[in-house]
């Protein structure tokens, strides 16, 4: 459930989200960050793939294109944090790929947020990372 909070809000009502998003964090990094070999263009890049993945990622369920954000809506939010009753119904009698989408989403943002992670980790142990008191 951590995980939502990197992800939630992007792109709905064009808004940004929770402070927490990705792309804040790789934001902030990137102001705390001081390592000539990291371009601007590499930076952002790096919040063009978030945002690519977010709005471009879809699963097939039930013979329906689903995206992601979709997917995080019914079935991380409401059926497994706000444990909606109708997510539930919704589920058993359309079971088919569900459950793999939702795998397959949360597997790959987490191996987003533990790349940014990784990052901040080489950086901190370089000495390339600006802390302010």
């Amino acid at each position: 459930m951590m995980l939502r909070k990197y992800f939630s809000g992007y792109y709905k009502d064009q808004r940004q989200g929770d402070p927490l998003n990705l792309n804040a964090v790789i934001r902030a990094l990137r102001e705390s960050i001081v390592d000539p070999e990291i371009s601007d263009e590499t930076w952002q890049g790096m919040e063009e793939n978030v945002k690519r993945l977010e709005s471009h990622t879809r699963y097939r369920i039930n013979g329906v294109d689903k995206p992601e954000l979709k997917i995080v809506e019914d079935e991380l939010y409401g059926r497994y944090l706000h444990g909606e009753a109708h997510r539930w119904r919704h589920q058993v009698v359309s079971r088919h790929g569900v459950d793999s989408a939702l795998w397959s989403m949360t597997h790959n943002r987490a191996n987003r947020v533990q790349s940014v992670e990784l990052l901040v980790r080489v950086k901190i142990e370089n000495g390339l990372l600006r802390f302010e008191d």
